[in-house]
């Protein structure tokens, strides 16, 4: 789980579109191969981003879910990534008191799951190519074998 903070504060995450940042879970560092959940901006709304799962594979990446669009990530966004047995769940939640957008097709608050494929795989990390600053505010990771 962790706390991030966007420097842009509507809601778009980032400078342009396709950028992004995936928060990476399962994941090994040196073949590049687990999953992870990606918020990217996309030219559908001024004010929202799109979640969804995504599987690396030695250095490849593929969308492995459908896009959730979100108002949620504005300062401060709270994210919890998890796997629970072979399902992938996330959650990401806005701590401003009146979550917001110009579409009923975004979501204030987001929650998606997915299968995955089990591994021994235990690594977390970020993958960040989104040219405006994103302050990551509290992190905490936890493995349980």
């Amino acid at each position: 789980s962790l706390t991030v903070v966007p420097f842009k504060t509507a809601g778009q995450g980032f400078s342009v579109a396709p950028l992004y940042m995936d928060f990476l879970i399962k994941f090994d560092a040196e073949t590049l191969t687990g999953y992870g959940l990606r918020f990217i901006r996309t030219t559908k709304y001024h004010d929202a981003v799109d979640c969804y799962f995504v599987k690396y594979e030695n250095g490849k990446v593929s969308r492995v879910s459908e896009p959730v669009s979100t108002s949620a990530f504005r300062p401060a966004c709270d994210i919890t990534l998890e796997v629970k047995g072979n399902r992938l769940i996330a959650h990401a939640k806005t701590q401003e008191d009146h979550p917001r957008s110009s579409d009923g097709n975004v979501v204030a608050e987001m929650n998606m799951d997915a299968d995955l494929t089990p591994s021994s795989l235990g690594g977390f990390g970020i993958e960040y190519a989104g040219g405006a600053t994103v302050l990551i505010k509290n992190i905490r990771v936890e493995w349980e074998k």
